[in-house]
């Protein structure tokens, strides 16, 4: 079962599971962002979902860290032979990274359900389903009432509500999180939830400088990157 944890330092969340986990996640995921060159509004926000799919597919070649989790005492009564333990893969997401994305999977579960006419319980949303709940139950543990009730907000927004979102703000929220003090990043999670959502000036401001770089030089939005310093070993 996927599950998450905040990181020491609260710069983002450990996405822990076992191989199965893992491959069934990155399966699902391929799933429901569509194929090449579909969806063509969401293709950033494809693009982050697949920087994710990057890092569990990582995971699953042993390229990312692993914890042996104790299978407890007495689960197998009498069964000496099998197993104490299991292995668990794990990597590390930036709160801001992950947060959005547990966002914009609810246009991706919307997008396919139209296309496809599937339902609630098609095992591909489903799954999707299972791992935005995953992240929910992470933050209610770390958040206050106020900041949750923010969280629950950006789950509950209209359809297709990030449709053509610029994810380039998403980088400088990422980057503005890691250069908070540590013992003060859970505090302002909320206020940069709240940013996430409201497509303030400053996220205008980016999206206007984005777009325009890219007409003038006519290339992809995707290929326009902001100029921000992310150190090579972050500090989780």
């Amino acid at each position: 079962m996927i599950y998450l944890k905040d990181t020491p330092h609260h710069l983002g969340v450990s996405v822990y599971g076992d191989f199965n986990d893992f491959e069934k996640l990155l399966t699902t995921l391929y799933d429901i962002v569509g194929s090449e060159g579909e969806y063509e509004d969401y293709e950033l926000s494809k693009v982050r979902i697949l920087g994710f799919c990057y890092d569990i597919r990582h995971a699953i070649m042993g390229d990312r860290e692993h914890e042996f989790m104790d299978n407890g005492p007495g689960i197998y009564p009498g069964r000496e032979d099998l197993p104490k333990e299991n292995v668990y893969w794990k990597f590390n997401v930036l709160w801001p990274e992950i947060i959005y994305i547990c966002f914009v999977l609810n246009d991706f579960i919307r997008l396919m359900k139209k296309r496809y006419k599937v339902l609630e319980w098609n095992p591909t949303i489903a799954q999707v389903i299972n791992l935005q709940s995953a992240i929910t139950i992470c933050l209610q543990d770390i958040l206050s009432k106020t900041a949750f009730q923010k969280f629950k907000k950006g789950m509950q927004l209209q359809p297709y509500y990030f449709k053509s979102y610029i994810t380039q703000f998403i980088d400088n929220l990422n980057y503005e999180f890691m250069m908070i003090d540590d013992n003060k990043r859970i505090r302002k999670l909320g206020s940069f939830i709240n940013q996430m959502i409201q497509q303030d000036e400053e996220y205008e401001s980016i999206k206007k400088d984005i777009t325009t770089y890219a007409l003038e030089n006519h290339i992809p939005l995707m290929d326009v990157q902001l100029d921000l310093d992310f150190p090579d070993d972050m500090i989780w």
